[in-house]
């Protein structure tokens, strides 16, 4: 699937689209009982030559800061819209990625996962004006990409970037100066949103593929503006675990406001992407559709039913079965500084599909483990006190019983 050809509009307008990127709504609403799985976990006999699990990690990393105080200025007034603009820039700054990326990295290295797939890779790419030039210079970025590399280089644990796929980029005005004539943006921060996926050394790679959804949602800023297109994105690591194939995709789907848009990435994901593989495909990422809702509620998407409807079982459902009221993965308060957590939806998952798992009574081969990372006080940031991300993440464990796995579809 070749990825769409990308328009990157840069409007001082633009930062509109932000509001769109969070992914998460901190409302509240009723939660409704788990669904029932479709598989039961069937436990591997103690006998099993396989000691180790495959183990999966899902993470969004949050790109840090709320955008939603934008919306409510006027987008005439670039004035007004810039200073809301830098009120958002410092509360990105604040919940400073550097600080956050060792309680990150403490998630990895106590779990040790053999693939983790990331949300929120962001880039911010700062830029001054040149008032010799009248044009705009570079000044610095913040490249979480490159933060967590140097973190996880710093404790020499074995992981590397085998993908990372670029999705939306916008570029916001966040200081400036009246003239008689016009408003005069004088710093810019443009945004570049990334998901990624880190193996663990050693492991067996095959083949990795990746692109942007061709279904997307086009966003008017306003009249004689320039539209700008929201792109999100998949990757696909192929590898060979205990010579059996295993397909991993990690993505981010689009915002429950834009529950049409998310359902056609859902079939692209679902028809092109995760079609037609033989051995095991799990699916991980922020999915934007919550199992704790119901249909009606602001938060439900018909996402994670088109997903379970093409044989894909939840993983934390099957290994935590009946606990409606835990697994929750979004979202605590933009500046990560709640005292009680805040989480709310079920939005983040692992799936797992292996072969010869057919109709109610079929059976996982295996035994799994899955809990929730990220949602315990004692693993807030020093010194500030910050939550590592606005979300929750996932951690599988997942381990295969002897010639129950094959090669077949």
């Amino acid at each position: 699937m070749n990825p769409p050809t990308r328009f990157q509009a840069v409007s001082t307008l633009s930062f509109l689209l932000l509001a769109l990127l969070a992914g998460c709504d901190e409302s509240s609403h009723p939660l409704a009982e788990d669904p029932p799985d479709d598989l039961q976990v069937a436990f591997a006999p103690f006998h099993s030559p396989v000691k180790d699990p495959v183990t999966v990690m899902s993470r969004n990393l949050y790109h840090g800061g709320d955008i939603g105080p934008v919306l409510a200025v006027g987008f005439s007034d670039l004035a007004l819209l810039t200073e809301t603009a830098a009120a958002v820039w410092s509360e990105i700054q604040a919940n400073d990625f550097n600080e956050r990326v060792v309680a990150l990295v403490d998630e990895i290295e106590e779990a040790m996962p053999d693939i983790i797939g990331l949300q929120e890779l962001a880039l911010f790419d700062v830029s001054a004006l040149n008032f010799g030039t009248m044009e705009y210079d570079d000044v610095h970025s913040v490249d979480f990409q490159k933060i967590l590399e140097e973190e996880l280089e710093s404790r020499g644990l074995p992981y590397s970037f085998i993908a990372v796929q670029e999705n939306t980029v916008v570029k916001v005005p966040v200081s400036g100066f009246p003239t008689p004539d016009r408003y005069v943006p004088t710093e810019l921060v443009q945004l570049t949103l990334r998901d990624g996926v880190l193996v663990r050394s050693g492991m067996q790679i095959d083949g990795v593929s990746q692109g942007n959804y061709q279904a997307s949602k086009v966003v008017g800023i306003g009249p004689g503006d320039v539209p700008i297109e929201m792109f999100r994105g998949w990757i696909r690591v192929d590898a060979t675990i205990g010579s059996v194939p295993h397909h991993f995709v990690n993505t981010h789907m689009e915002i429950q406001a834009f529950s049409d848009v998310q359902a056609d990435q859902t079939e692209e994901l679902l028809a092109e992407i995760a079609a037609d593989l033989d051995g095991v495909t799990v699916l991980m990422g922020d999915f934007n559709s919550d199992a704790a809702a119901s249909e009606g509620d602001r938060s439900w998407t018909p996402t994670y039913g088109q997903i379970r409807a093409a044989g894909f079982s939840d993983a934390w459902a099957m290994a935590n079965p009946g606990k409606s009221s835990a697994g929750l993965t979004c979202c605590n308060d933009s500046d990560l500084r709640n005292t009680k957590l805040g989480l709310n939806e079920r939005i983040d998952f692992i799936f797992l599909r292996a072969p010869g798992l057919k109709g109610p009574q079929g059976h996982f081969p295996g035994a799994m483990a899955v809990e929730i990372i990220g949602d315990d006080a004692h693993g807030k940031t020093t010194p500030s006190g910050l939550w590592p991300s606005d979300h929750a993440g996932l951690v599988a464990n997942l381990w295969w019983a002897p010639g129950q796995v094959m090669r077949a579809k």
